[in-house]
């Protein structure tokens, strides 16, 4: 007896069934081979798989995947961690944070992306400060970071005035560069030197009642006696008599008649003075506290400066 065996498929690339037969075109057998299906899950070690009873496959050998992990200093923010072991690929789909690289010398405290950074201050502060004009240069250190303002005071310059600063001097405040000074003006007065003073005299009137007169000076006078130059009758107006100046204190007399009484009233009150460039005024309060300064009439002046 002779037996044939035939196999179904495409040149046996898909093997569907095989059939076997005797000579009288017998069929003995007909066998369908079970095709296994395989799922491979890779590991971090190398994987065998044989097809033991079942037909379908030779045995199959999986690759181990590298091990490790992609970290957040190795991956930057925005792009992917890809694996590969042959021609099979496993890319990472999650972003991860780099880790930031913060210097401490720049930063005090604070965050950086989305992980929180600790440092410690290395930079120099300075809070707010205010500096005084001073004779030496007051300078901040390179590198300081400010952290409140800073304020420069400035100087006063009411009292830098050419006829309060001896002839052919000159008096610079700041720099010594005329460029870079605040002010530079050159001395007028003329007065005694080393301690002593000039005695000197000024007239004013005016043309109405007025409760202030002022002189035209030499120097800013460091004490004064001014006067009623003239005889003058007295009435119900009160007029100035006469006003001293002692360095410290302006003091003054007025006077007014009433019922054919004469008073006169005297006070450190009532009365100011002030020096602006050559020019002395003298002020009273009011027409009844101090008086006027009368019309027409001369006011002496004797002064030391």
């Amino acid at each position: 007896m002779t037996y044939t065996i035939e196999a179904f498929g495409d040149e046996f690339t898909n093997v569907t069934g095989i059939k076997a037969t005797d000579d009288n075109n017998n069929v003995i057998e007909f066998i369908n081979p079970t095709i296994q299906s395989l799922t491979v899950t890779p590991t971090t070690s190398q994987q065998t798989f044989n097809s033991g009873s079942v037909d379908g496959y030779k045995p199959v050998t999986v690759n181990a995947m590298p091990s490790g992990s992609a970290t957040p200093a190795s991956t930057i923010s925005g792009t992917s961690a890809t694996v590969s072991t042959g021609t099979n690929t496993l890319t990472l789909s999650k972003t991860v944070q780099n880790t930031p690289q913060v210097s401490a010398g720049y930063v005090a405290s604070g965050t950086a992306g989305n992980t929180s950074v600790s440092l410690t201050a290395s930079v120099t502060t300075k809070g707010a400060t205010t500096y005084h004009p001073s004779t030496s240069n007051q300078t901040i250190s390179s590198g300081t970071y400010t952290t409140g303002t800073q304020t420069i005071n400035a100087v006063t310059l009411s009292n830098l005035t050419a006829d309060n600063i001896k002839s052919g001097v000159t008096v610079k405040v700041g720099d010594s560069s005329d460029d870079d000074c605040v002010a530079s003006v050159l001395g007028t007065y003329s007065g005694g030197g080393g301690g002593g003073v000039t005695i000197a005299s000024a007239t004013a009137s005016t043309s109405s009642n007025t409760t202030s007169i002022s002189f035209s000076v030499s120097g800013n006078p460091t004490a004064f006696m001014c006067m009623l130059d003239q005889q003058s009758s007295l009435g119900s107006t009160r007029y100035v008599i006469g006003v001293t100046y002692d360095g410290t204190t302006v003091r003054g007399t007025w006077g007014y008649s009433s019922s054919n009484t004469r008073y006169a009233y005297y006070s450190n009150s009532y009365f100011s003075k002030s020096y602006n460039n050559g020019t002395l005024t003298i002020t009273t309060s009011s027409s009844s506290n101090g008086g006027y300064f009368r019309s027409g009439y001369t006011y002496r002046l004797i002064y030391a400066y």
